[in-house]
């Protein structure tokens, strides 16, 4: 069966009754998938991916080349769009060349602490007993200390490196993450899991 709609008198289109429905229904189902994802946080995310990925093509002055004429020059739309540092240097071009650091620094942050905590509640859950118990009395005492006095007195007495950003402040993040797993561990067992418990 077949419905028909003019437009404005000109156009009659005829559409089975059986796509009446369609668009809605897609729009309903993709609103149902994405209902809870934070999609401004997401839009920014992969912005700032695509950016690390094609700095060089979008970048459009070189981020570390001096122009001591242009220092401190104001933002414009013909030249510099966010304006110049005190060396001259193109700051839309630097931002966009950060972002590769900053994603860099991100991910492969959350990857170590992801890791590590995981390694950590392996062993706690596998080698129980004395093992477990200085496992979890160490993450506890990390986790007791302030975040950024470890931190702070860590890269002081470390130098200063992408690595040591990396590593450091995410070993306090990894015994977070180990001590929820082994939580969820003692929260949860087998018997409980297959109804028995």
């Amino acid at each position: 069966m077949a419905g028909t709609y003019s437009l404005s008198g000109k156009l009659a289109l005829t559409v089975p009754l059986a796509l009446r429905g369609q668009p809605t229904l897609i729009i309903q189902r993709l609103r149902q998938a994405w209902r809870g994802v934070p999609i401004f946080s997401l839009v920014m995310l992969t912005g700032a991916i695509l950016c690390a990925l094609f700095a060089p093509l979008l970048a459009p002055y070189d981020p570390i080349k001096t122009n001591p004429v242009h220092a401190l020059a104001a933002p414009s739309l013909s030249q510099h769009v966010l304006g110049t540092d005190h060396l001259g240097r193109d700051v839309l071009s630097r931002l966009i060349y950060g972002a590769r650091i900053s994603i860099t620094i991100g991910f492969l942050a959350v990857f170590v602490a992801g890791s590590l905590g995981v390694l950590i509640a392996v062993v706690s859950g596998v080698y129980k007993g004395w093992i477990d118990r200085i496992l979890m009395r160490v993450t506890d005492a990390f986790l007791a200390l302030p975040y950024l006095m470890i931190a702070v007195t860590v890269i002081s007495i470390l130098k200063p490196s992408m690595l040591n950003v990396i590593v450091v402040p995410n070993a306090r993040s990894s015994c977070g993450t180990s001590s929820r797993i082994l939580l969820t561990r003692c929260s949860y067992s087998p018997a409980s899991a297959l109804g028995q418990g």
